[in-house]
């Protein structure tokens, strides 16, 4: 396991509010920030205990050359500018990079190759794998019960996305920058599928009120020796949750049900920030050896691969019922 003692970050949004105290509580030493990033740390009262940590720099060249490890928390194009010189640097040992990758699936599928060919250890952040209930999705076939088995698996996940609710302008509701419903919030689940063994879409639709611009999704997946797996994400949702049921011949066993994917996670000590800080310790604890890294390039692979077939069937209707 790494301790990444001196990582830097790059991003002044969830850079600073959310890896900047997972970091400090997995046991770095240091973070790394360029100068201009100041004002928005100290902006933010819930990083005042944090202020021993921070080592100001220039600008964000420097933070990679001051830096033994590197979290990139940008949009997809600017974090593409930034790995390209990290790539390069000896000092950085270990990655952690934002999703989605890229833009889209091909853009992120060359980088990925990159990443690889560089044989650093890298991590990409779909961070739903470190939640507590993913194992029932990931590791399915040890929940499998052989006498009544699982026919069916039904994600749903209903939000109110904040951009949405403000009606700001920002890339990540627009997919040519890798934002939007399936790029940015659907991401995590697909990664999870890639993870399970799903390979095939048997179906994908989105829908939304503005011309190519979904707010709901629905999805179906199948893989050998696996239930049909249905997700439905909706973002423009008053009634939040988040639920997976388990559909058998006897049976519709609700296995979670809470107000969003995050909270089960949540410890006290947690409980006043960010709910993902939990999920962003459990990644940063998943470095470890070679085995591990090619492994986890696996994942990542069959990730883009089964992003690639949704994006090509998917079918986008103006409104939805």
């Amino acid at each position: 396991m790494c301790r990444m003692h001196c990582p830097g970050i790059l991003g002044s949004g969830f850079g600073l509010y959310g890896y900047l105290p997972a970091l400090i509580k997995f046991g770095s030493e240091k973070i790394i920030l360029p100068e201009r990033y100041r004002f928005k740390f100290e902006a933010r009262s819930e990083l005042n205990e944090f202020r021993s940590y921070i080592d100001w720099v220039s600008n964000e060249s420097k933070v990679l050359n001051a830096s033994d490890s590197l979290v990139i928390a940008v949009r997809p194009d600017i974090q593409e500018h930034w790995l390209s010189y990290a790539l390069e640097l000896f000092n950085l040992e270990f990655l952690i990079l934002e999703k989605p990758l890229s833009s889209n699936p091909t853009k992120a599928l060359n980088l990925l190759e990159r990443l690889i060919k560089s044989n650093k250890q890298f991590r990409i952040s779909y961070i739903f794998r470190y939640l507590l209930w993913a194992d029932c999705i990931i590791n399915q076939r040890n929940f499998l019960d052989k006498k009544d088995p699982v026919k069916k698996l039904e994600i749903n996940w209903f939000f109110y996305a904040h951009h949405f609710e403000n009606d700001l302008k920002t890339w990540k509701r627009d997919p040519i920058f890798g934002g939007g419903l399936i790029r940015f919030y659907g991401i995590h689940i697909i990664a999870l599928m890639a993870e399970a063994g799903y390979e095939n879409v048997l179906s994908s639709n989105t829908y939304g009120d503005e011309s190519n611009e979904a707010h709901a999704w629905k999805v179906s997946f199948s893989g050998v020796n696996l239930p049909l797996c249905n997700v439905e994400i909706n973002a423009k949702s008053e009634n939040k949750h988040f639920s997976i049921l388990q559909t058998t011949d006897n049976l519709i066993k609700e296995i979670i049900h809470q107000n969003n994917p995050f909270n089960k996670d949540m410890t006290p000590s947690l409980k006043n920030e960010d709910v993902r800080i939990v999920s962003i310790i459990n990644l940063c604890s998943s470095f470890g050896s070679d085995k591990i890294q090619k492994n986890e390039n696996h994942i990542y692979i069959n990730t883009l691969l089964l992003w690639e077939k949704i994006e090509r069937v998917n079918i986008f209707t103006l409104s939805f019922e």
